[in-house]
């Protein structure tokens, strides 16, 4: 079984966090969301800090039917 390590993980969020600064918020969200939701990725701190930001970046774009997705995709099951 392969779990994804931090070493693995910090270029994809690097990357989110370029698009972030770069006000390109969509694409942002999108990459956030992917590592937000890897569950190989057991970095739990990183992985929620990637669900905050991809909200963040969703609320800056007024996008409010993601902002109800991803978020029901973040919520506890």
């Amino acid at each position: 079984i392969y779990t994804l390590s931090l070493h693995d993980a910090l270029p994809i969020y690097q990357l989110a966090y370029i698009l972030y600064k770069s006000n390109k918020y969509a694409e942002a969200a999108e990459a956030f969301k992917r590592l937000a939701l890897d569950s190989e990725f057991k970095d739990s701190k990183l992985r929620l800090q990637s669900a905050e930001l991809s909200l963040d970046a969703l609320k800056l774009i007024k996008n409010d039917r993601e902002i109800r997705e991803f978020s029901r995709l973040y919520a506890p099951k």
